[in-house]
C-alpha cells in the first residue's frame, strides 16, 4: 500500500495494489470507526484500488469489513485489469465495488499479455508467480503510474473511459463507443481513469481500450466493417490493422455469436492508436489491412 503525504489534509489519499487495495479499505474503515475527520469529511478522502485481490475475497464481497468497497472513503475508484468471473481465472476482482470502476480492455485480459487459463490454479501448482501469470494483474498499477506521469504534462494523454449499458458484451461488440469524450465532462458521460479520476463526475462501471505496450494510453477509435451479403457463414474472426509510419493499431471484431460471421453483418471494434500517430497533420500516409 502506498500513502501519498500532502500538505492539505483534505487532499489525503491512499492507493493500494492487489491485497494492498483491501488493506487500504480496512484502514479507511478504521479511520471512520475512530471518528477521525479529514477537514469536514469523516474518514479518508480517496482510495484507489488497483486490481483488488480476488482469491478468498470473492466469497467475502458481502462482508464490508473485509473487502474494499465504496463505503471506505469519500471517493473510491478501482481499476480492474485481471478480473475473475471464476475463482481460478484471474487474480483480481471483476465485480464493481467502488464509486467508479474502470475496466480497461474489458477488465479480464490485457493486450500484450499471454492468456493464462486458470491463472490462479497454475500459480499454485507451479509454486511461482512468473511474469506471464501476473501480466494482467500488474497492468493495473502500470496504468495508474502512467496516468500519474501524464498528469504532469499539459499535453499528456488521458485515459478517457465511457459507460457501456450492456456491460462487457457491448464493449466487445463496440456498440457503446461515445462520439466524443472531454476531460471532466459536465454530464458525467465520460470518466478519466487513474490519477485525478475524482475530478470527473462519471460514476459506475466505465470501459476503455489501451495499447499493448507502454505508453498504454492512446487515441481510442472505433472501426466498422460491413460484410457483403454474399459472405458465407463461417467460423473465425476479423482483424483490422491500421499502420502509420511508427505504429500499428489493431481492431479485433466479434459478432453476437463470438467467432461466427455471415453475410450482411455490420461489425464494430475498438482500438487505441499511439498518441498523435493517426493525426492527419502529422502522418498523412496510412495503410489498412483486413485479415480473417
Amino acid at each position: 500500500m502506498v500513502s501519498i503525504p500532502v500538505a492539505d489534509p483534505q487532499d489525503n489519499s491512499h492507493c493500494g495494489f492487489s491485497l494492498g487495495a483491501h488493506v487500504a479499505g480496512y484502514a479507511g474503515r478504521g479511520v471512520q470507526n475512530k471518528g477521525f475527520k479529514i477537514g469536514r469529511i469523516l474518514g479518508m478522502l480517496k482510495i484507489s484500488g488497483l486490481d483488488p485481490a480476488s482469491p478468498l475475497f470473492r466469497q467475502l464481497l458481502a462482508t464490508s469489513l473485509v473487502s474494499l468497497n465504496s463505503g471506505d472513503a469519500h471517493y473510491v475508484d478501482v481499476i480492474h485489469s485481471d478480473g475473475a468471473r471464476h475463482w481460478s481465472e484471474g487474480l483480481g476482482l471483476f465485480e464493481a465495488i467502488g464509486h467508479s470502476d474502470y475496466f480497461p480492455n474489458g477488465g479480464l485480459d490485457q493486450p500484450g499479455c499471454e492468456h493464462k487459463k486458470n491463472a490462479v490454479l497454475v500459480s499454485h501448482l507451479e509454486g511461482t508467480m512468473n511474469s506471464s501469470v501476473v501480466c494482467n494483474h500488474i497492468r493495473a498499477w502500470k496504468l495508474f503510474y502512467e496516468s500519474l506521469k501524464m498528469s504532469k504534462r499539459e499535453d499528456g494523454c488521458k485515459f478517457f473511459a465511457f459507460h457501456c449499458p450492456g456491460g462487457l458484451k457491448s464493449f466487445k461488440l463496440g456498440t457503446c463507443f461515445p462520439q466524443r469524450c472531454v476531460e471532466n465532462s459536465p454530464d458525467g458521460s465520460c470518466g478519466m481513469m487513474g490519477y485525478g479520476s475524482e475530478e470527473s463526475k462519471a460514476r459506475g462501471a466505465l470501459y476503455l481500450v489501451t495499447r499493448d505496450t507502454a505508453p498504454y494510453c492512446g487515441h481510442q477509435m472505433r472501426a466498422l466493417v460491413v460484410l457483403s451479403e454474399k459472405t458465407l457463414k463461417m467460423k473465425g474472426n476479423l482483424q483490422l490493422n491500421i499502420t502509420s509510419d511508427d505504429d500499428v493499431t489493431s481492431f479485433n471484431f466479434y459478432s453476437e455469436n463470438e467467432d461466427e460471421i455471415s453475410g450482411g453483418l455490420e461489425l464494430r471494434a475498438l482500438g487505441a492508436a499511439k498518441f498523435s500517430s493517426v493525426d492527419p497533420e502529422v502522418n498523412k500516409v496510412l495503410s489498412v489491412t483486413l485479415r480473417f
